[in-house]
């Protein structure tokens, strides 16, 4: 007998992820009021692709960042090319090999401090951050 648990988001150890007022969840992103302005996506799983064709036809300017040479589409490589042409046709910015730093915090908007793949360091304003790192299984029992 297997028993299908419930699970939660992963959020990366980062310095100033949990202090930022802007860091979202699939699942808490949804129920903020405003659409974001320029919406940063922390991992290139395929949430993060859906919610970023979405925010982008509401008119968010958005980017990918994801630490991988290449988005992990799990055992998809073959429509990865034909997804990323898509994206890019609507103005998503990707970014792969993405060394995630840090968050800064602001006042208007909150800063994602990171290296290229070319190891330059590059500075995102954000006015929302969304978290798609994966997610963990809920191990507590009632």
């Amino acid at each position: 007998m297997v028993k299908a648990s419930e699970n939660h988001p992963l959020l990366p150890d980062v310095p100033g992820l949990r202090a930022s007022q802007r860091a979202y969840t699939s699942s808490t992103l949804l129920e903020r009021q405003a659409l974001p302005r320029r919406l940063v996506i922390l991992g290139g799983c395929l949430v993060g692709l859906e919610f970023a064709l979405t925010y982008a036809r509401f008119g968010s300017a958005v980017t990918i960042l994801e630490a991988a040479s290449t988005f992990q589409l799990q055992n998809e490589a073959a429509i990865e090319d034909i997804i990323c042409k898509v994206l890019t046709h609507k103005n998503i910015v990707l970014v792969t090999g993405a060394c995630l730093h840090r968050i800064e915090p602001g006042a208007a908007a909150d800063t994602v401090v990171y290296e290229d793949k070319y190891g330059i360091p590059r500075r995102l304003s954000a006015s929302a951050i969304l978290v798609t790192a994966g997610r963990l299984p809920m191990t507590t029992c009632c």
